[in-house]
């Protein structure tokens, strides 16, 4: 089963918040964010260096500081994040050489291969705004869950 990391794991969990935070043009500070998620403040500095490096976050400094996306949600791919906090992702052994057992094409590669377009373009499709549309059904539908009814 394809996993992805702890860090993939907060990244999505944060930018989310700070999709949620976009339109009210706030910026949120990375201890506040790690405390609310649940993430230590070290781990969460490594993973927005990252992603500020890579053109997805800006940041200013001070009292009234934080983080925001420097992008509209809309228009940030879940791939490209993917890609910035894990590297390239494949199904591959290989990682698409084609050198898979001893530098020749295994049994299983064609399959994975397509398993992996496929997944890349499923991808590619998926933006920011669609995992915070997610996460605010899921929040919502929880919140109902739990509501007492008389």
């Amino acid at each position: 089963m394809l996993r992805f990391s702890v860090k993939t794991y907060h990244a999505m969990n944060c930018l989310t918040e700070l999709a949620s935070a976009q339109h009210q043009n706030r910026w949120l500070s990375i201890s506040c964010l790690a405390a609310k998620n649940g993430v230590s403040t070290a781990l969460l500095e490594q993973i927005f260096l990252r992603l500020r490096k890579a053109g997805y976050l800006t940041s200013i400094r001070g009292p009234k500081g934080g983080y925001r996306l420097a992008h509209p949600a809309e228009e940030i791919k879940l791939s490209d994040l993917i890609e910035v906090i894990e590297g390239k992702v494949y199904f591959q052994r290989c990682k698409g050489q084609r050198n898979c057992t001893n530098q020749q094409v295994c049994r299983s590669h064609h399959f994975l291969e397509a398993l992996d377009k496929a997944w890349q373009g499923k991808l590619q499709k998926l933006t920011l705004y669609e995992l915070l549309d997610h996460a605010h059904f899921a929040i919502a539908k929880q919140q109902a869950a739990t509501r007492c009814t008389r």
